[in-house]
């Protein structure tokens, strides 16, 4: 019972730090004018180390983070972020693999999908169809920025999350 107490804090602690750099730490830095999605790595890597369970649930606080403090719709980054959880939990029976570069290959699909599923729901559906200027100058630089972050975060972060659920007594686990 207590490592679930000390997993939920930690979590907790990750998504606040995954927050508070992705939306005020990285928009500071002028030259980039982009931060990448580390609530969206952060989903990615409990999907794909754990289940998709723990991707889900780790996925819909992450996106519900974003929509109560960033959005003025509630649910839907939520919403979002529950499926990617979902998609990556789903794609480990598929392709679990330590090699970095099929992980890479996932979250540079699961960005991406976000980011057009973004364009469809805030701008597509209030007839703005400025898609190559978006394309341009948000999905591109938020992509690659993304990338660049998952490469150097996406090892810690599944060390980390491995090291959670290692520490437990055998009738902590029995329980689960």
């Amino acid at each position: 019972m207590m490592y679930r107490v000390r997993n939920f804090f930690i979590i907790a602690a990750l998504l606040l730090v995954s927050y508070l750099l992705q939306y005020s730490a990285f928009i500071r830095i002028p030259v980039i004018n982009c931060s990448p999605n580390l609530m969206l790595i952060v989903t990615f890597a409990f999907g794909y180390v754990r289940n998709k369970n723990a991707g889900m649930l780790v996925g819909f606080f992450a996106g519900l983070f974003i929509d109560v403090f960033y959005c003025p719709v509630i649910g839907y980054n939520a919403l979002i972020l529950l499926v990617v959880g979902f998609v990556c939990g789903s794609l480990k029976k598929v392709y679990y693999s330590d090699s970095l570069l099929t992980q890479i290959f996932i979250l540079c699909c699961c960005d991406l999908a976000c980011s057009l599923l973004y364009y469809f729901f805030w701008f597509i559906l209030q007839s703005r169809f400025a898609f190559g200027f978006y394309f341009l100058n948000v999905i591109l630089p938020e992509f690659s920025f993304t990338l660049l972050a998952g490469i150097v975060l996406i090892r810690p972060l599944q060390a980390l999350i491995k090291r959670m659920y290692l520490y437990r007594s055998d009738s902590e686990a029995e329980s689960v």
